[in-house]
């Protein structure tokens, strides 16, 4: 093996492939191999040992020397000591850009912009600056990541499916897909330059065998087998049915209303949050679209406050349930985590810790501080018996409101059954929801957020 070239950065890269004017890039580069495909390894976590750098360096060299024969390889590193987060910059990328996104109860802040942070900058800077090199021709980007534990596909190009083939094969199946909700590096390299993006954790990469990627290059095979799938989802459709719970109704790849709706639930991931016993949102948490109830007709008491969607369908529910001679009444909804706490110490007085826990959130596990959870008319069981509980059961999903906590299912949740307690998810979330997870939010969220690991 060739001994280890320099470390050159993006911006004074000596080839004629790269050019730029300016040397203050935290952007390193290391290439090597020959060939028309390319091989990109991108570590998203910044590496500022230069000894664990080299050592990283030559573990790339030895497993892609046998792909080095057809393919041009490039190991691109971060070496800043800055605070920003690789969070950030994996997701704030121009195509649908969100300034922000959540991870369980988690705030990810992606800038006010696309593509404001720096390290977001080098990374479209290395592909525009050098676009002409990467067309026409096979480029793979692995995505090495050493806060994960999975593998995620970013999409399902025939050089996907022969990488995820090629795993397989060595007895990896720890293989999901990844689905978009805008301004992630690997949808923006899907739609800007049809470059296939695939993340993978540090060990993985490491444990993978020198010929793997050799074999995903020369396995004109299986590029010919999958070509028919390039235009369709069918690969990755057969992967989101093998990460389904158990539970949910039989559903599969030519489920086109599953996957239409599953796709329209990624529109707001702060309407999907997880706060549960083993998540908490943060105590300054408060959504800034809360609106009052007060002289709305939708409570008898003053003060109750919900964001502002939630508002707009509770209304569209009231009116379709008053048709039917029902009365929805709201008697809780939003509360702050100081609220929550004070609510949640009055039951431990009441009845001890034990019980307190079955009825009552602990401070920033409450889906009441999401302002999208509403308590309506009698918080007591009988209410399933009474008209309003009973329209509810059979009709709040047609109108986004999932309820929390069903009987029966106590062992999952954490709770008693609360047949009082709905909370907002969106019409077509909760229509999946109750047509494919058996109405059970909790088993529906915790998967969910399972597919977002790599925001982790």
């Amino acid at each position: 093996m060739k001994k280890l070239l320099v470390l050159l950065t993006l911006f004074s890269l000596t080839t004629a492939l790269f050019s730029q004017e300016k040397n203050e890039s935290d952007l390193r580069i290391h290439t090597f191999g020959k060939g028309k495909n390319n091989l990109i390894f991108l570590f998203a976590d910044s590496i500022n040992d230069e000894a664990d750098l080299k050592n990283i360096i030559a573990k790339i060299e030895s497993k892609t020397e046998k792909a080095a024969q057809n393919a041009k390889v490039f190991a691109v590193f971060f070496t800043d000591t800055s605070n920003s987060s690789p969070e950030c910059w994996l997701r704030n990328f121009p195509e649908n850009h969100h300034q922000s996104l959540f991870y369980y109860t988690k705030k990810i802040d992606c800038g006010e912009t696309a593509g404001t942070a720096d390290k977001t900058k080098e990374v479209i800077n290395f592909f525009e600056n050098n676009k002409s090199a990467f067309a026409n021709t096979e480029t793979t980007v692995f995505l090495i990541r050493n806060d994960i534990e999975n593998i995620y596909t970013g999409n399902y190009f025939a050089t996907i499916q022969n990488c995820v083939s090629e795993l397989k094969k060595n007895e990896i199946t720890n293989i999901y897909p990844e689905l978009h909700n805008g301004g992630t590096l690997s949808l923006w390299l899907e739609k800007q330059y049809k470059i296939s993006t695939i993340t993978i954790p540090l060990k993985t990469f490491e444990e993978l065998p020198p010929d793997y990627f050799a074999a995903i290059q020369k396995s004109d095979l299986f590029k010919d087998l999958f070509k028919k799938d390039e235009s369709n989802t069918a690969f990755f459709k057969s992967l989101i049915l093998q990460t389904l719970p158990a539970e949910c109704k039989n559903i599969n790849k030519d489920d086109k209303t599953f996957f239409e709706l599953l796709e329209k639930c990624f529109v707001d991931s702060e309407l999907l949050l997880l706060p549960n016993k083993q998540h908490s949102l943060d105590k300054n948490y408060c959504p800034n679209d809360l609106e009052s109830l007060d002289n709305k007709g939708l409570s008898a008491k003053q003060g109750i406050k919900i964001r502002k969607n939630t508002l707009n369908a509770l209304i569209e529910m009231k009116n379709a349930a008053t048709s039917e001679n029902c009365d929805l009444q709201v008697v809780s909804a939003f509360r702050s985590y100081a609220t929550q706490e004070n609510v949640f110490m009055y039951w431990v007085k009441e009845f001890g810790l034990t019980q307190a826990q079955r009825i009552s959130a602990r401070p920033g596990t409450s889906q009441h501080q999401l302002g999208t959870a509403i308590d309506f008319n009698l918080l007591d069981e009988s209410f399933e018996n009474y008209p309003e509980g009973k329209w509810l059961a059979n009709n709040a999903y047609k109108y986004g409101f999932i309820m929390s906590f069903p009987k029966g299912m106590e062992h999952f949740t954490g709770y008693s059954y609360e047949p009082w307690h709905y909370r907002y998810v969106g019409k077509d979330t909760a229509l999946l929801i109750h047509d494919y997870f058996d109405n059970n939010l909790e088993l529906f969220l915790q998967w969910f957020w399972k597919l977002w690991q790599p925001m982790k």
